[in-house]
């Protein structure tokens, strides 16, 4: 039997997303934790980089199944769990969790979900796994969660802090939630952990300064996309380098860098083009899906600074570091640094 209080007490521990307009309400995840909760799905696929919010979902599993039996596999114990799905629930419900789902020998499973039951199952897949055939048949008989990270270059991540303050009753003052993201960086798990130290530090008073962030919330960032690539625009290389080491300490691949820098040095130069054809700020900013106040401020006026053939020329030698990452078999690191020499040239 399920808890009377189950909804509730699901809805204040999971809705880790605050309702909003600015595009940082999930919907697709906020309908998943719904179906799960009035258990109109029994079988999840979680997609998506954050961590995070897969962690959320499979907690709020055992909330909506407070009896259930909770099993967790990995790649290295799938024929266990292929034995768990071929025996049946014969001792009651279960929540049966698959991490790394798309490391096992997924058409298996898939013909043991197709099967009724009354478990609810998980199948957790890795950061930036391709939707392969057996993945995309595993979504058309599950439901799939999206489990997307925010903007890191908005306010997305201050207004989720101050939604997460707001729910126990505490007010950010003094751009003290930019000020506690600015410490902590996209880092979901450090945020709530960092917010939970300024709960108990603050007490019952209510409020939370700038100074209360610069005495309890701890330095954790690590260096974004982002930040490498503003440093780079502006010609700061040793921000960059900074940043780069930084960024290292929790990347050994470093493919998703290059291939963010290649994605936004294409919109600078698309940016220059629409502005050659009286495209406004606000038409610039919906078309390449960047807030209008950064291209006004930040993007564009640096585009046109730089021009056409500077830009080409950066994505030209962007692609040639995309080969020599995929052939070189040493250090690549010294690759990424030689190329952010080059902005200096």
């Amino acid at each position: 039997m399920r808890a009377s209080n189950t909804i509730r007490l699901l809805w204040n521990t999971t809705n880790v997303l605050p309702s909003s307009t600015n595009g940082i309400c999930n919907m697709k995840f906020q309908e998943a934790l719904r179906s799960l909760k009035f258990n109109k799905d029994t079988r999840f696929v979680l997609s998506g980089p954050e961590y995070y919010l897969k962690e959320q979902f499979i907690q709020a599993s055992k909330v909506v199944y407070p009896g259930s039996q909770f099993l967790m596999f990995y790649p290295d114990m799938q024929a266990e769990a292929l034995e768990v799905f071929q025996g049946g629930n014969f001792f009651g419900d279960r929540i049966i969790v698959l991490r790394q789902f798309n490391d096992m020998k997924m058409d298996l499973f898939i013909s043991a979900l197709e099967k009724p039951s009354k478990d609810c199952v998980i199948l957790v897949l890795s950061e930036g796994v391709t939707k392969t055939k057996p993945i995309t048949k595993a979504i058309s008989i599950a439901t799939e969660v999206e489990c997307n990270r925010m903007r890191e270059y908005g306010d997305d991540y201050p207004i989720w802090i101050s939604a997460k303050a707001s729910e126990r009753g505490f007010v950010m003052r003094e751009h003290s939630e930019a000020q506690l993201y600015g410490r902590t960086g996209s880092n979901m798990f450090a945020i709530v952990n960092e917010l939970k130290k300024l709960f108990i530090y603050k007490g019952d008073t209510g409020v939370i300064t700038s100074d209360d962030v610069l005495k309890v919330v701890s330095e954790t960032m690590v260096s974004t996309t982002y930040s490498i690539f503003e440093c780079l625009l502006k010609r700061d290389i040793a921000g960059a380098l900074r940043g780069f080491e930084s960024y290292c300490r929790v990347h050994d691949n470093f493919m998703e860098l290059v291939s963010f820098l290649g994605t936004y040095l294409e919109k600078l130069y698309r940016m220059v083009l629409m502005r050659e054809k009286k495209f406004s700020e606000r038409d610039i900013g919906g078309i390449l899906n960047i807030p209008e106040y950064l291209v006004k401020t930040r993007y564009l006026p640096k585009a046109l600074s730089l021009g056409l053939d500077v830009l080409g020329a950066r994505i030209s030698s962007l692609c040639d570091l995309d080969v020599r990452m995929r052939q070189f078999k040493g250090d690549k690191r010294r690759l990424m640094e030689a190329y952010f020499f080059s902005y200096v040239e």
